[in-house]
Protein backbone atom coordinates (compact mmCIF):
# COMPACT_ATOMS: atom_id res chain seq x y z
CA UNK A 1 0.00 0.00 0.00
CA UNK A 2 1.24 3.20 -1.03
CA UNK A 3 1.03 6.32 1.79
CA UNK A 4 -0.21 9.44 0.13
CA UNK A 5 2.30 12.65 0.03
CA UNK A 6 0.40 15.71 1.43
CA UNK A 7 0.02 18.64 -1.25
CA UNK A 8 2.24 21.17 -1.63
CA UNK A 9 0.82 24.41 -0.93
CA UNK A 10 -0.14 26.77 -3.85
CA UNK A 11 2.21 29.63 -4.49
CA UNK A 12 -0.50 32.20 -3.73
CA UNK A 13 -0.98 30.62 0.01
CA UNK A 14 2.40 31.07 1.39
CA UNK A 15 1.90 34.48 1.51
CA UNK A 16 -0.76 33.66 4.49
CA UNK A 17 1.27 30.68 6.02
CA UNK A 18 3.14 30.80 9.15
CA UNK A 19 3.16 27.34 10.10
CA UNK A 20 0.95 24.30 8.48
CA UNK A 21 -2.04 26.10 8.59
CA UNK A 22 -3.09 29.48 7.10
CA UNK A 23 -3.04 32.26 9.13
CA UNK A 24 -6.14 32.42 11.51
CA UNK A 25 -5.41 35.94 12.73
CA UNK A 26 -6.99 38.03 9.72
CA UNK A 27 -7.26 41.32 11.72
CA UNK A 28 -3.29 40.61 11.93
CA UNK A 29 -3.04 40.47 8.68
CA UNK A 30 -4.76 43.60 7.93
CA UNK A 31 -2.91 45.51 9.97
CA UNK A 32 0.16 44.30 7.99
CA UNK A 33 -1.33 44.95 4.77
CA UNK A 34 -2.06 48.83 6.41
CA UNK A 35 1.32 49.06 7.67
CA UNK A 36 2.72 48.03 4.32
CA UNK A 37 0.70 50.85 2.53
CA UNK A 38 1.52 53.54 4.80
CA UNK A 39 5.50 52.68 4.07
CA UNK A 40 4.25 52.92 0.46
CA UNK A 41 2.84 56.15 0.52
CA UNK A 42 5.26 57.55 2.87
CA UNK A 43 8.08 56.43 0.01
CA UNK A 44 5.80 58.20 -2.67
CA UNK A 45 4.81 61.52 -0.95
CA UNK A 46 8.52 62.00 -0.62
CA UNK A 47 9.09 61.64 -3.91
CA UNK A 48 6.43 64.26 -4.79
CA UNK A 49 8.48 66.16 -2.20
CA UNK A 50 11.33 65.72 -3.87
CA UNK A 51 10.10 66.95 -7.26
CA UNK A 52 8.42 69.56 -5.41
CA UNK A 53 11.83 71.18 -4.77
CA UNK A 54 13.56 70.67 -7.33
CA UNK A 55 10.58 72.70 -9.54
CA UNK A 56 10.29 75.07 -7.07
CA UNK A 57 13.93 75.83 -5.48
CA UNK A 58 15.97 74.72 -8.57
CA UNK A 59 18.05 71.70 -6.15
CA UNK A 60 18.17 68.72 -6.11
CA UNK A 61 16.94 67.30 -2.82
CA UNK A 62 16.47 63.70 -1.24
CA UNK A 63 14.59 62.15 1.40
CA UNK A 64 15.38 59.11 2.92
CA UNK A 65 11.82 58.52 3.43
CA UNK A 66 12.22 57.43 -0.20
CA UNK A 67 13.67 54.23 0.67
CA UNK A 68 10.25 53.84 2.33
CA UNK A 69 8.63 52.96 -0.69
CA UNK A 70 11.11 50.37 -1.09
CA UNK A 71 10.34 48.74 1.94
CA UNK A 72 6.98 48.89 1.60
CA UNK A 73 6.94 47.28 -1.27
CA UNK A 74 10.03 44.54 -0.06
CA UNK A 75 7.44 43.60 3.12
CA UNK A 76 4.45 43.01 0.99
CA UNK A 77 7.12 40.33 -1.24
CA UNK A 78 7.92 39.14 2.65
CA UNK A 79 11.72 39.85 2.27
CA UNK A 80 12.70 39.70 5.77
CA UNK A 81 15.75 42.59 5.07
CA UNK A 82 12.79 45.61 4.67
CA UNK A 83 11.15 44.14 8.06
CA UNK A 84 14.35 44.69 9.64
CA UNK A 85 14.81 48.18 7.93
CA UNK A 86 11.21 49.01 9.18
CA UNK A 87 11.49 48.04 12.10
CA UNK A 88 15.09 49.83 12.72
CA UNK A 89 13.09 52.95 11.11
CA UNK A 90 10.09 53.09 13.64
CA UNK A 91 13.10 51.80 16.45
CA UNK A 92 14.87 55.48 15.98
CA UNK A 93 11.20 57.37 15.83
CA UNK A 94 10.18 55.43 19.15
CA UNK A 95 13.66 57.06 20.41
CA UNK A 96 13.76 60.70 18.65
CA UNK A 97 9.77 61.33 19.44
CA UNK A 98 9.72 61.97 23.12
CA UNK A 99 13.18 63.55 23.11
CA UNK A 100 10.96 66.00 20.54
CA UNK A 101 7.99 66.49 22.30
CA UNK A 102 11.03 67.39 25.32
CA UNK A 103 12.50 70.26 22.78
CA UNK A 104 9.27 71.45 22.46
CA UNK A 105 8.12 71.45 26.12
CA UNK A 106 11.72 73.55 27.03
CA UNK A 107 10.75 76.35 23.97
CA UNK A 108 13.00 75.90 21.38
CA UNK A 109 10.93 76.73 17.75
CA UNK A 110 10.77 74.60 15.28
CA UNK A 111 10.88 75.20 11.50
CA UNK A 112 8.34 73.25 9.46
CA UNK A 113 8.12 73.24 6.09
CA UNK A 114 5.80 71.33 3.56
CA UNK A 115 6.96 71.06 0.28
CA UNK A 116 9.51 73.79 0.36
CA UNK A 117 6.87 76.14 1.40
CA UNK A 118 7.23 77.19 5.31
CA UNK A 119 4.47 76.88 7.55
CA UNK A 120 4.20 78.99 11.16
CA UNK A 121 4.83 76.49 14.27
CA UNK A 122 1.95 75.39 15.72
CA UNK A 123 1.38 75.71 19.32
CA UNK A 124 3.06 73.60 21.93
CA UNK A 125 -0.02 71.66 22.85
CA UNK A 126 -0.08 70.99 19.27
CA UNK A 127 2.94 69.86 18.26
CA UNK A 128 3.12 68.10 21.14
CA UNK A 129 -0.12 65.78 20.34
CA UNK A 130 0.35 65.24 16.76
CA UNK A 131 4.16 63.75 18.52
CA UNK A 132 2.23 61.89 20.44
CA UNK A 133 0.12 60.65 18.05
CA UNK A 134 3.16 59.61 15.47
CA UNK A 135 4.49 57.75 18.43
CA UNK A 136 1.14 56.09 19.08
CA UNK A 137 1.19 54.77 15.26
CA UNK A 138 4.55 54.11 15.39
CA UNK A 139 4.47 51.99 18.08
CA UNK A 140 1.70 50.26 17.22
CA UNK A 141 3.07 49.25 13.78
CA UNK A 142 5.96 48.20 15.42
CA UNK A 143 4.26 45.35 17.40
CA UNK A 144 2.73 44.39 14.52
CA UNK A 145 6.11 43.62 12.86
CA UNK A 146 7.41 42.19 15.84
CA UNK A 147 4.19 39.64 16.67
CA UNK A 148 5.21 35.92 15.77
CA UNK A 149 2.80 35.38 13.39
CA UNK A 150 4.88 38.09 11.58
CA UNK A 151 7.70 36.91 12.04
CA UNK A 152 7.37 33.41 11.14
CA UNK A 153 5.67 34.47 7.74
CA UNK A 154 8.95 36.63 6.96
CA UNK A 155 10.91 33.36 8.01
CA UNK A 156 8.96 31.39 5.66
CA UNK A 157 9.38 33.31 2.20
CA UNK A 158 12.71 35.30 3.22
CA UNK A 159 14.86 34.37 0.31
CA UNK A 160 11.93 33.78 -2.39
CA UNK A 161 12.50 35.38 -5.63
Amino acid sequence: MRKSRKKAPAKDDRFLRTSEKPMTNKTLLISFYIICTLFIISGLSDIVNSVWVYMTEKRIHVFGGIFNLAAGIGMLRLRKGWRIYSLVVLALLLILLPMLIFFLREGVPLKIRFFSLELESASLWTNAAAAALIFIICLWQFCILMHSDIKKMFSRGSYRE
